[in-house]
């Protein structure tokens, strides 16, 4: 036997004290669908504000790439941040390989604790 393991502590509505949403977004940010999304604005190649509906400001944004048959190039990077201006939305950015902003397809996922 080993060491007595304790359980952590449950939120009081039983869940495990966070809150998770999400966005699954179209190549040129024109349309998505997910948990608790309000909105997608484009910013223009490679960049989108995806709006969700509670303020995250002090959450973590986590995004990865798509796949879209639209592209011509490679992706190569993405970027997910809170934005500054607005605490009900995430910005995210997608740079092709030569480091240029183009259009991908994209998911993000955004936790908070409740």
């Amino acid at each position: 036997r080993g060491p007595a393991r304790t359980r952590a502590p449950e939120a009081a509505d039983q869940t495990l004290g966070m809150a998770l949403m999400s966005a699954n977004v179209s190549y040129g940010c024109n349309h998505g669908y997910g948990s608790g999304l309000l909105g997608l604005n484009s910013l223009g190649a490679g960049a989108c504000v995806v709006t969700f509906d509670r303020d995250i400001r002090r959450c973590t944004a986590v995004a990865s790439l798509g796949l879209s048959l639209m592209a011509s190039t490679a992706p190569e990077s993405i970027l997910a941040y809170v934005s500054a201006d607005h605490g009900d939305a995430v910005i995210v950015e997608t740079r092709d390989v030569d480091g240029d902003y183009a259009d991908y397809a994209f998911s993000v996922l955004v936790f908070c604790a409740q």
